[in-house]
């Protein structure tokens, strides 16, 4: 199978190698011509058009930076009759995007996948990145070779399942990175011993954030039983409160964090 790869950037160009590294065939496209140039040692057969890939190319991978030029690709590869069947988009959109590239495509009778990637640059080069994938059960099957060859692939579902998994993903990420850095102006303002904190954090926290997850939100998140707060949590919450404004800090995260633990009740 020849694979049309659109977009050899930082991402793009580790897939692409390791796919050539699979023995796949990868006609590739971008518009900096040096990234082609780069790629040719691998193995890469690189084009200067999309149409190019259109001809020679069933699959197509795009790797591109916005959703516009995403939009703009699609609608060339859809422009006329070609040898295409299936498009693989691998960007974070949101859930309106994405069922929006869906349907340009699937009207055209051709197939789509999207497939959000949970790592960086360093994932992709080594073959660890994992693609969150939604759209058609079928064809996720049919491309799980292709998957498989540059990293690991996990089905979600229907759009926007994938999509949404990844959104909140970064959320839950996010927000305890944010959390973290609050932790840390707390700790300041106390004279803390902030090493001995950290270690004893970052030992707890698979265990205890893991917990999270695993215990206190399964029965909501599978069977839609509402979540039940504790008073302990309540009580913490609001001592952090106090404390963060009792030292001029802005309690603004901790306060929201609070906030929405007394809405579960």
């Amino acid at each position: 199978m020849n694979i049309g790869f659109i977009g050899l950037g930082n991402m793009g160009s580790g897939m692409v190698k390791n796919l050539l590294s699979k023995d796949f065939t990868v006609t590739g496209f971008d518009i900096d011509t040096e990234k082609l140039t780069g790629l040719e040692s691998f193995g890469l057969q690189k084009t200067d058009s999309v149409a190019k890939i259109t001809h020679d190319c069933e699959v197509v991978v795009l790797c591109l930076p916005n959703p516009d030029t995403s939009r703009n690709v699609i609608a060339e590869l859809l422009g006329t009759d070609n040898n295409v069947t299936t498009i693989i988009e691998t960007s974070t959109l949101t859930p309106e995007i994405v069922k929006e590239f869906a349907d340009m495509v699937e009207a055209k009778g051709k197939q789509f996948l999207s497939s959000p990637m949970i790592g960086g640059k360093n994932h992709a080069a080594s073959g660890a990145i994992e693609f969150l994938v939604e759209g058609s059960d079928n064809v996720f099957e049919d491309s799980q070779r292709l998957f498989g060859a540059m990293g690991k692939a996990r089905f979600m579902g229907d759009i926007p399942s994938a999509t949404l998994a990844k959104l909140t993903f970064n959320l839950s990420r996010y927000a305890t990175l944010a959390v973290g850095v609050e932790t840390h102006r707390l700790l300041e303002k106390y004279n803390a011993n902030i090493p001995a904190i950290y270690d004893f954090m970052s030992e707890q926290s698979l265990d205890n954030f893991g917990q999270v997850w695993k215990e206190d939100l399964k029965e909501m998140m599978t069977t839609n039983v509402p979540f039940k707060p504790s008073q302990v949590p309540k009580k913490d919450l609001s001592l952090l409160a106090e404390m963060a404004k009792s030292q001029g800090l802005d309690p603004e995260i901790i306060e929201a964090i609070r906030n929405t633990y007394l809405s579960m009740e």
